[in-house]
Order: C-alpha cells, then sequence, then structure tokens
C-alpha cells in the first residue's frame, strides 16, 4: 500500500482547460445515507435500524489563490465562465474532475454544477484566496491508475 499526500492534486471544472487556480485546499469526496428506524412496540433494549437505499454526495469545496485574471469577465474560462455557465466553457452538466496527486493520478468523476463561490477576507498581511464548491449530480466514477 502506498501513502500518498496531496501535493500534485487538482480540480478540473467541465470543458476548461485554463482555469486552473492554484489550489491550497480540495476537500475530500464523501456519501452518506439515513438509517431507518424499523423498531416496533415489541423492540426491547435499543432501536432497530437499517440503512437506506440511497446514498447523498456531499458537496466539495477548494481553496485556491486568487489570479486576477481568472477573475476577470472578459477572458475565457474565467471564474465568470465556472459560475454562470457562458457558452465558452459551460458546467453545466459537464464532468467535474478531481485527480489524486499520486504519480499516476487516480481520479473521481462525474457531471456536477458549481453551488457556492465565496472571496476570503482580503487583507495586507495574506494572499488573496477564494473558495469554490461543486456538488456532483450522480456518483462519480473513480478511476484507480
Amino acid at each position: 500500500m502506498a501513502f500518498q499526500t496531496g501535493q500534485g492534486a487538482g480540480v478540473v471544472f467541465g470543458t476548461t482547460t485554463s482555469f486552473t487556480p492554484n489550489f491550497t485546499q480540495i476537500g475530500g469526496p464523501g456519501w452518506t445515507r439515513d438509517s431507518l428506524d424499523t423498531s416496533t412496540l415489541a423492540t426491547t433494549g435499543a432501536r432497530t435500524m437499517i440503512g437506506g437505499d440511497l446514498w447523498t454526495i456531499a458537496p466539495i469545496s477548494c481553496t485556491f489563490l486568487i489570479d486576477g485574471a481568472q477573475l476577470s469577465d472578459g477572458e475565457d474560462n474565467s471564474i465568470g465562465d465556472i459560475l454562470f455557465d457562458s457558452a465558452v466553457a459551460s458546467v453545466s452538466e459537464a464532468a467535474i474532475t478531481v485527480t489524486l496527486g499520486n504519480a499516476s493520478g487516480s481520479t473521481f468523476a462525474s457531471a456536477g454544477h458549481v453551488t457556492e463561490f465565496q472571496m476570503e477576507d482580503i487583507t495586507s498581511d495574506a494572499l488573496a484566496a477564494a473558495s469554490i464548491t461543486f456538488q456532483w449530480e450522480d456518483t462519480p466514477t473513480i478511476v484507480e491508475n
């Protein structure tokens, strides 16, 4: 088993190739599902449960350093294209791919959409940063390389 760090990991939004911010953090994929109470009036000791049928895919948040050129609406594949689905680079129902930092680049990929963009506080003693959150629309395909 080879353990790894996140160095070299990245995210690609849809068909964009030039929106490649300097990520400082990429949230890990997650799934949750409800537990269904199967207890009856005859149950004793503790409630009984079974797992629900459907999983909920958790949204993923990523933090990156701001490059002013990538904020400009006039630039192809800018944050504006990612957020507002322009004809230049539509993310709507396009694959959003998370690539791990291992040498072979294992990936998680599925159609998805951006749900939030948030600039962090701008101060004189820190680099300008922002976060973007996306939601996969279906279970991502996992490719282990």
